[in-house]
């Protein structure tokens, strides 16, 4: 968290083993990179060796999608957010597919059915292809935001523009094969 949004201690970020649902001891979560912390979004490979995350570059405004690895000394951020990530739009909250084949994000581009959407892009050998809106079934006036895939690739996300109780409202889309279902 930036130093004048801090309610408590300072600016660190810590990562802990889970057992049992239990966390163990929390140790300092080393990163190598030069964006602006904090993080809203992390998503990891199966292998939890590649990780992306959102974050606010240096002299930018708007958070961009980054990929970080690991490696022996802790997690090396590229210096650059992803191809996929132009102008000076929101890119957010990725989620990757259980086999790393896509990745669902929250972005604010040109194409937009209302606030920030939901988009996904393919993994193309070593690169991401561009950004697809996952249309008006999915996708409100409102923001849609958070998103999270399950096994099956059923996706679950928070948005503020589709019925519900109010504000951010959890919901799922299941997953067809080759698209996603109207939310419920």
């Amino acid at each position: 968290v930036p130093e004048n949004h801090l309610s408590f201690g300072s600016v660190r970020i810590y990562s802990s083993l889970i057992s049992d649902t239990i966390p163990g001891n929390f140790i300092p979560f080393n990163v190598e990179g030069h964006a602006l912390f904090p993080t809203e979004a992390t998503t990891f490979t199966s292998d939890f060796n590649t990780m992306y995350l959102s974050l606010i570059p240096a002299k930018a405004t708007s958070e961009k999608i980054f990929r970080a690895d690991y490696r022996q000394n802790g997690w090396k951020i590229e210096d650059s957010p992803l191809e996929i990530c132009s102008g000076n739009y929101i890119y957010s909250h990725p989620c990757l597919s259980a086999d790393g084949s896509f990745m669902i994000f929250s972005s604010d581009m040109p194409g937009t059915k209302g606030g920030l959407d939901l988009y996904i892009t393919k993994k193309n050998g070593d690169s991401w292809g561009d950004p697809e809106n996952l249309g008006k079934d999915v996708n409100s006036s409102g923001n849609d935001l958070f998103a999270s895939l399950d096994s099956r690739n059923n996706l679950f996300f928070s948005s503020d523009g589709l019925p519900g109780e109010g504000g951010y409202d959890i919901f799922i889309s299941e997953y067809n094969g080759s698209g996603w279902e109207k939310p419920q």
